[in-house]
């Protein structure tokens, strides 16, 4: 994948309802209501996304396994620590920059 920058604002007060957090919610209510109508039975991840990409076919659905995810944990061990990221609200790239940033009036004075 390749990209030239991208822009992302986190607010505390919109946690949990983001376009993500919608889709996962629409997905799951969807496949719930499968379950109760007695079309499906998932008692697990593996049986969760077929049903799911079958209810939702216009969202990819990826399985991803405990055994995927320890194989990733590698990766994150070695990230850096990253100074005052627990302020930022804003985090943008340009270039082979990255800038945090506290508040959107303060996109000029990065952390």
């Amino acid at each position: 994948m390749c990209f030239s920058g991208f822009e992302w604002k986190y607010s505390a007060t919109s946690h949990g309802t983001g376009v993500v957090d919608g889709i996962g919610g629409t997905t799951k209510s969807r496949v719930y209501a499968e379950v109760k109508a007695r079309r499906a039975i998932v008692q697990n991840a593996i049986d969760f996304a077929p049903v799911a990409s079958k209810v939702v076919p216009n969202i990819t659905v990826i399985s991803m396994l405990q055994n995927d995810i320890d194989k990733t944990q590698i990766n994150w061990n070695l990230a850096k620590d990253v100074p005052g990221i627990k302020k930022a609200h804003i985090i943008k790239s340009s270039d082979d920059h990255i800038c945090l940033f506290t508040s959107q009036q303060n996109l000029d004075t990065p952390i």
